[in-house]
């Protein structure tokens, strides 16, 4: 079956089968044989062939909700614009073979005035609303109308597809139970499609009463590490509970923790962040925190200051100080988590690990389509084995996809690992069956700017491409701001230096390392003040507001670009 679907996916399948009707003709009219044809069949014969292809398109909405793991349902979605193109194209040469054969415009005004021909304002009618479909029909379309509203501006297809039911009912033929045979499929899935989400709708069990909101704390709370756990030579996992007696609040899958850690013969308390790598819902918090070597490029380099010190340093029964969940980078709410697809990369897994075990945890509703692809070099990196198992065969409208990109001698293919390679975009296309999907992603820098970039290439809407970076990794969207005609002096009274900012940085802090200046930070997303900076003179603007609140007279250089000449302190 699949290797069917794989020829089906191909463009030299579908292009072929669009084109065959008008190749036809092409060829009847070559060889002679199209003088035989009366005009009217000809009409006939393309603007069937144009509500054939709406028909298919239509169809498959239903069909990828029957059969959601039925990969030929999936390859034919792939066509799905193209078909669509064919329709209107098809339904055009329909419409100039009606006009062709008139005597000009006076004659064609007539037929509209005659009651019997009321058939032609249904035609014109959905000829009209083919249009759009077919203006929009492409990757640019979806970016800049935004995919919500391109996806609600092509539903006028089943507007467009009643009228051109009654545009060949009550056509010159005026063959309506012929008509009603071809639409019969149509017909009958959707009534399928509707009456099963109104039976689902029916019995669909009372909401749960939802518990009254846990709200968060402002400043740090002590918390005391319960258990550590060994995921790996490299990874551990810490199982934090507060030291008070109150109940944890429900954090969002995705979100992370800031810490601030007393590291000896540091001057400050270091301030780092960790993504929570469980579900929300326990009376713990879980942080899994990779060890961070020196470069292997710059060994003299220490390693990671604050991944030694929990590692080296922080046993079963410490306190850490803990600052309330946060960020941005988290699975909506309500009904959009049918379609999405989550990817880890190394020790990036853990904010799309607290993704999937929340889908588990409530449940991945039939019909929805999941996919979690996790990549590491090999067995001895990869966490969580035994757990992902236990999940996706737990959960048929999951596929789990681990990718060794160089698998040890030990490592099997299909039972340690199922794709020899990294994550990629290419890996993406061959493996879904499309991108209608929410992409979540985490992992190394490079990769993120990568998956990022061709995301949005391959026509995914922006607001669908979702990803996590700290540190200076944080990818940039193609959508980033560009340099600015503004120029402002920036002044840094530790330094003495004065520099001139033209918008090329994202924000102070980036323009402060890009010129030598170092400035203190932590989360470096307007989480934790750890760069807050005395404004002494001049203007800041957040582009995204920052979800820590600096106290008068400062700014959060990680978050802010300057609106007129500054000066920090």
């Amino acid at each position: 079956m699949k290797s069917i679907a794989s020829v089906i996916s191909k463009k030299l399948f579908a292009w072929p089968l669009l084109a065959f009707p008008a190749t036809y003709m092409l060829f009847l009219f070559l060889d002679g044989s199209l003088s035989a044809w009366k005009y009217s069949e000809m009409q006939d014969f393309f603007g069937n062939t144009a509500i054939g292809c709406l028909i298919i398109v239509l169809c498959l909405t239903p069909l990828k909700q029957f059969f959601p793991k039925w990969p030929v349902i999936a390859a034919l979605n792939v066509h799905r614009r193209a078909t669509g193109i064919s329709c209107f194209l098809y339904a055009s040469f329909h419409a100039f073979l009606y006009v062709n054969q008139t005597d000009g415009p006076s004659e064609i005004v007539r037929d509209f005035q005659q009651p019997d021909l009321f058939y032609l304002y249904f035609g014109l009618m959905g000829l009209c609303l083919l249009l759009p479909l077919f203006l929009t029909s492409n990757n640019f379309s979806v970016k800049h109308l935004k995919y919500k509203w391109w996806k609600r501006l092509h539903r006028i297809a089943y507007l467009a597809a009643i009228i051109l039911f009654l545009h060949r009912g009550f056509g010159e033929n005026d063959d309506l139970f012929g008509t009603l045979l071809i639409f019969l499929p149509l017909i009958v899935l959707e009534s399928l499609r509707i009456g099963r989400n109104f039976l689902q709708l029916l019995f669909k069990d009372a909401p749960a009463k939802q518990p009254p909101p846990v709200l968060v704390w402002d400043d740090e709370k002590l918390f005391c590490v319960d258990k550590i756990v060994v995921e790996s030579d490299q990874v551990h996992s810490f199982y934090l509970k507060p030291t008070e007696k109150f109940k944890l609040p429900n954090y969002k899958p995705g979100q992370f923790l800031t810490f601030r850690f007393d590291i000896p013969e540091q001057e400050k308390p270091v301030v780092r962040c960790y993504s929570l790598s469980d579900a929300p819902g326990n009376d713990y918090f879980r942080i899994s925190v990779k060890r961070i070597p020196a470069p292997r490029n710059k060994p003299e380099l220490p390693p990671g200051l604050s991944s030694s010190f929990l590692h080296d340093h922080v046993k079963e029964g410490d306190t850490i100080k803990v600052l309330a969940p946060n960020g941005n980078f988290c699975l909506p709410e309500g009904n959009k988590l049918s379609k999405i697809v989550m990817i880890g990369s190394g020790i990036g897994i853990t904010p799309v690990l607290s993704m999937l075990n929340h889908l588990h945890k409530i449940g991945i509703k039939r019909g929805s389509d999941i996919w979690f692809f996790y990549g590491v070099r090999n067995g001895s990196e990869q966490i969580m084995k035994q757990h992902l198992k236990t999940i996706a065969s737990a959960n048929k409208h999951l596929k789990l996809h681990v990718c060794y990109s160089t698998p040890d001698e030990q490592d099997t293919l299909g039972e340690d690992y199922h794709i020899k390679g990294r994550v990629s975009l290419d890996l993406l296309k061959k493996t879904l069956p499309g991108n209608d999907f929410d992409f979540y992603f985490c992992g190394p820098g490079p990769m993120m700017a990568d998956l990022a970039e061709g995301l949005d290439l391959w026509g995914v809407a922006d607001e669908r491409i979702h990803f996590e970076a700290f540190g200076p990794s944080t990818v940039k969207r193609k959508s980033a701001p560009v340099k600015s005609d503004n120029q402002y002096q920036v002044k840094f009274d530790q330094t003495g230096k004065t520099l001139n900012w033209t918008g090329e940085s994202e924000c102070l802090l980036e323009f402060a390392e890009a010129n030598g200046v170092t400035l203190p930070f932590g989360c470096r997303m307007g989480n934790c003040g750890s760069c807050s900076q005395k404004l002494v003179k001049g203007e800041v603007h957040y582009p995204v507001e920052p979800s820590f609140t600096p106290e008068e007279g400062h700014c959060l250089t990680c978050s802010s670009v300057p609106v007129s000449d500054i000066e920090l302190a």
